[in-house]
């Protein structure tokens, strides 16, 4: 399917000086536009070279024989290309100026600037990708870490597509058989086909689940993982803070409350983005600034992905410090035994009914003080990389999918349990069978593309 007629250009390189930027262009007319603005050494036109080939020379204004600058012109004919249309990549100097002018020269011959993501766009509706690789190609994009990079590389290639079309292909089956009983009403599922139904039904949704239970990991690959420090007052979390980013960004004082606002940095453990936040101490506030403070701190821990619960070592457990702990909920908690460096004076035994990924003792007097919590951290991190490779949901808008499509197939199951109708049936697996369409992008909603791929940057 071709989507446009027209020939689309833009910048694909960033702007600024550097030894190489790219314009490119992609539609039917991208060989006669290129003819017009550039002259080869060798005095053949573009539109008589063979296809995938480096042609030298110069390029020129729409207008006149002004020389803009030399370039390298790569072209790439339809089918085989990233669009599959006929494309041709100009690669020419990276100024801003020089590529501002090579734009305008290749707009004034007959192209039209590319929308956000229209280059990807076409290679989409052309047929070349799905729509789950599309978004792929944003995430790469995105990607913060290596481990990212490599989980958006398993999703542009198709791994998580080739998981939904072998699941979705199974409901087509279920869907055929139950319709079946519908189109031939005078015969009814025979108990054992029924009883199949049943059992498929629930492993496909057993499988949905398993995906969906992945955006957890995901979310972390694509934004980082939120760990949050947590404590009563004058613990040492800000101690803590400066001496794992290694600059001193939080204010440390012996005066409680010091901390009042969030502090965030961004740390790189084993190729994951933790995104690390001090908080204020879990207290009675004293003023209307504090109360603020400790609000945040709580809404801060609601949504961390980890917690760093700090006690002073050299003091008795609290009852501050157990109210702090029984408030973490279920959300995985590294205890922080802080300032080993005095006297040591706490007693685990009222904390024994909580349960720890692990626990660690620190000081903040000198950077090794901080060795165990990094490796602490490190072994969380560990979890992230080790599915990296594997079929992972790290898309909001396909998590929502695959909630969607597990909750059908759950009024499948209590629909059979309830001896509902075939009608009924092919209701709820057309609905889960759909739902998996829309992540591929079977059900091409123009609203939903333009959302999408306005996300992306201009000339990809």
């Amino acid at each position: 399917m071709v989507y446009q007629k027209d020939t689309i250009a833009a910048i694909s390189t960033p702007l600024g000086q550097g030894g190489i930027g790219i314009v490119r262009l992609s539609g039917p007319q991208a060989l006669a536009i290129i003819d017009i603005i550039f002259k080869a050494k060798n005095n053949i036109p573009i539109s008589d070279t063979p296809t995938h080939q480096l042609i030298y020379g110069h390029l020129l204004e729409a207008t006149g024989n002004q020389v803009i600058d030399e370039a390298i012109v790569t072209t790439m004919r339809a089918p085989k290309s990233y669009t599959r249309e006929d494309v041709v990549e100009i690669n020419c100097h990276a100024g801003t100026v020089v590529l501002k002018a090579v734009l305008e020269a290749v707009l004034a011959a007959g192209s039209r600037l590319a929308e956000p993501g229209e280059f990807t766009k076409r290679a989409f509706l052309n047929g070349r990708i799905d729509l789950a690789q599309a978004e792929g190609v944003s995430a790469l994009i995105k990607a913060q870490t290596k481990v990212a990079v490599r989980a958006a590389n398993q999703q542009l290639a198709g791994k998580l597509s080739n998981e939904v079309r072998s699941i979705r292909q199974g409901l087509l089956r279920l869907l055929a058989q139950v319709e079946a009983a519908v189109d031939f009403a005078d015969e009814e599922i025979e108990t054992q086909d029924i009883a199949a139904v049943e059992k498929s039904t629930s492993d496909y949704l057993q499988k949905i689940e398993a995906l969906v239970e992945t955006s957890t990991y995901g979310k972390v690959l694509q934004f980082g993982l939120k760990t949050v420090i947590v404590g009563h007052t004058n613990v040492g979390k800000s101690s803590l803070f400066n001496r794992l980013i290694g600059e001193e960004r939080a204010i440390v004082t012996d005066i409680p409350g010091t901390t009042r606002d969030l502090v965030d940095s961004i740390i790189n453990i084993d190729g994951v983005p933790v995104i690390l936040r001090d908080t204020a101490g879990f207290r009675e506030p004293k003023d209307k600034a504090e109360q603020a403070g400790v609000a945040l701190s709580k809404k801060a821990a609601k949504e961390a992905d980890l917690i760093l619960f700090v006690v002073d070592g050299s003091k008795a457990i609290t009852d501050d410090d157990l109210d702090i702990i029984s408030n973490l909920n279920s959300t995985p908690t590294i205890l922080v035994i802080n300032k080993i460096d005095l006297p040591i004076k706490l007693r685990l035994d009222k904390m024994k009914k909580f349960s720890f990924k692990s626990r660690v003792k620190t000081s903040t007097l000198d950077e090794g003080g901080t060795k165990g919590l990094r490796m602490a951290v490190a072994d969380i991190v560990k979890e992230y990389n080790n599915v990296a490779n594997d079929v992972i949901v790290a898309n909001v808008r396909h998590e929502n999918l695959f909630r969607s499509c597990a909750a059908s197939l759950t009024e499948t199951l209590a629909a059979i349990k309830a001896g509902y109708t075939e009608e009924v049936l092919a209701q709820t697996l057309k609905e889960a069978y759909n739902y998996l369409g829309d992540i591929l992008g079977e059900h091409n909603y123009n609203e939903v593309l333009n959302e999408i791929f306005s996300q992306f940057c201009i000339g990809k």
